[in-house]
This record gives C-alpha cells, sequence and structure tokens, in this order.
C-alpha cells in the first residue's frame, strides 16, 4: 500500500530528527570513532524500520561521518587530519560563495536564535557547551544561506571540520576559544538585528579563516596549513 502524502512527509521529518541526532552525537564524540552503528538496534531505539535508518547511514557516509562496507556495516569513521587541509580550504571557498546566495533577509526565528545563543555562550564554562554553541550557530547561519548545493555541501563540510574541532579543543586555549566565541556570537547578533545579510556572509567567510589560523598554531594541526 502507497503512503499518504502526510505519511510520508511525517516519515521524512522523523528521519531527519534521527540524522541529526546521530550526526549531534558524532560531532560532540558521544559516538567516538569506531563505534558500530547497527540498523536493527538504531531501528529500535529510534521505532523505526530499516530502510529510513539505511538512508540516513547514508546521508552520514556522504558526509563523511560513517564509513559503509558490505558485510561489515557502518561505522564512525576516524578523523583524518591529512585531510582536514583539503576540508578547511573547500570551506573557506564555500565560504567565498556566499554573499550572493543569502537570503533576502534575517527570518525571526534567526534573529531569536541568535539572541539565545549569545545568552548561552555568556554562560558557557565547559568544552562540550562550546562545541554545542558552534553547532548552534553554524546551523543560524544556514538557515540564512538560500538552500541548494552550496548550503548542502558548506554543511557537510561542517559536520567535519566540527568533529575534529571537538578532538583538538583540549589542546586549544578554552578561555581563548571562549572570548573568541563571545566576540563572534555577539557581531552575529548585531548584524542580524541590522539584517546585514553581506556584513554577515564577510563575517562568516573571515570566522572561519581565523578559527583556521588558530588550529594551525597547534602543532598537531600543521597538516590544515594550505595556500
Amino acid at each position: 500500500m502507497s503512503e499518504t502524502p502526510d505519511a510520508s512527509g511525517s516519515h521524512r521529518v522523523e528521519a531527519e530528527k534521527v540524522y541529526r541526532d546521530l550526526r549531534y552525537k558524532i560531532i560532540h564524540l558521544d559516538l567516538p570513532p569506531g563505534t558500530r552503528l547497527r540498523e536493527g538496534a538504531l531501528g529500535r531505539e529510534f521505532d523505526m524500520s530499516r530502510t529510513p535508518i539505511r538512508r540516513v547511514l547514508d546521508r552520514l557516509s556522504n558526509d563523511g561521518l560513517v564509513s559503509m562496507s558490505p558485510g561489515s556495516g557502518a561505522v564512525v569513521s576516524d578523523v583524518d587530519f591529512a585531510m582536514q587541509g583539503q576540508v578547511w580550504a573547500l570551506r573557506v571557498k564555500m565560504g567565498e560563495l556566499f554573499a550572493p546566495i543569502m537570503v533576502n533577509s534575517v527570518p525571526p526565528e534567526v534573529l531569536k536564535g541568535a539572541r539565545s545563543l549569545v545568552k548561552k555562550i555568556a554562560k558557557t564554562k565547559n568544552e562540550r557547551d562550546l562545541v554545542d554553541a558552534f553547532e548552534q550557530h553554524h546551523m543560524l547561519f544556514l538557515r540564512l544561506v538560500t538552500p541548494g548545493p552550496v548550503q548542502t555541501i558548506y554543511d557537510q563540510l561542517y559536520s567535519q571540520s566540527a568533529r575534529m574541532y571537538a578532538l583538538m579543543l583540549p589542546r586549544l586555549k578554552f578561555a581563548e576559544e571562549l572570548e573568541f566565541a563571545q566576540t563572534e556570537f555577539s557581531a552575529f547578533l548585531a548584524d542580524c538585528e541590522a539584517s546585514d545579510l553581506e556584513k554577515l556572509a564577510a563575517a562568516r567567510l573571515k570566522d572561519m579563516r581565523d578559527a583556521l589560523d588558530r588550529l594551525n598554531a597547534v602543532p598537531l594541526m600543521s597538516p590544515l596549513r594550505f595556500g
């Protein structure tokens, strides 16, 4: 029997929630590299059949967060630090494309989220909450980019670099990273309030370049150098 449009839409929403939940756990290292993701177990956890679970795992594989192989199934992929230089280079290049494809105005929910984020970062006390705040900032900015290939690829690249950042954060100076985040988010809020989309695009590009400079200052991050 074919699904009604409403049922089909509901299933897509549920699958998106499962995807975001698993991606969040992988980025935050709740599901560390090497963790096996079994379709049956995930189906029971999320009360979902194997087919949509398999599609979710395929999406995570496309993101570079999960490795799929016949017989072995899905496994949370290792972080290839040697490849992160290319990931960051691509993120910066994608950032150069933002200006002409920003939405026409800042949606009210993004402005509300930006205000909430500034309050959140002011109370942040640990590394996990800092990674979470950057994730929220990313999702808010994503709402400002017109849906399309640039938005999709940028989101995929972010998931890879965010997990690497979570792994490297203990090697960075937390107080300095927190200060950078507070400055970045406050400026983001001000630009949202002014609905200055051009400035928001330029700031996102500068923030990525600044973050790369900080990571390049860590000896282990030397493979990230480029250009």
